[in-house]
């Protein structure tokens, strides 16, 4: 199987790996829609995985790109953070905190891992970013966001 068959079809979207919990194959599930499909809405994602689960849906994690690398390229290539680090000529540390969710994808980070991973682009990294940074300020910012109003056009341009 090559490094990528979980990433493109290798097992399908029901089953799971040995020591895998239902929650864990939920969320590479996710993720693995995610990078597929970036037109899928997150409430869509969010819906499909209470349907699954039989439970009401709940406000969801959303997913760090840093999760994204382990889970879906460093794990099932069996490398660690030190390993991954010194092939992207970078700090270990900076590997370890992004895999762990505690620092967000730099540009620099982004090239460089679209360098090793070669079927991934440095915009993938960084939209990965984006998307995880919009979800966190949604969450945070939600009950003031409903009260925005769309502003009303008149004679073909924007009202004052």
């Amino acid at each position: 199987m090559s490094m990528f068959a979980g990433l493109f079809g290798g097992r399908g979207a029901t089953e799971t790996t040995a020591g895998e919990s239902g929650a864990e194959s939920l969320r590479a599930d996710q993720r693995r829609q995610r990078m597929a499909d970036a037109a899928v809405s997150l409430d869509e994602l969010r819906a499909d995985a209470a349907a699954m689960t039989g439970r009401p849906a709940e406000p969801a994690r959303p997913i760090h790109p840093g999760e994204i690398l382990w889970e879906e390229f460093m794990r099932p290539m069996g490398v660690k953070a030190p390993t991954t680090a010194k092939a992207l000529g970078v700090p270990r540390t900076r590997i370890e905190r992004l895999v762990a969710g505690q620092t967000a994808m730099s540009p620099d980070t982004a090239l460089r891992l679209s360098r090793a991973f070669t079927s991934t682009t440095p915009l993938f990294w960084l939209n990965l970013q984006a998307a995880y940074d919009i979800e966190m300020a949604e969450q945070e910012a939600g009950p003031s966001l409903s009260g925005i109003r769309p502003f009303k056009y008149r004679f073909g341009g924007m009202a004052a």
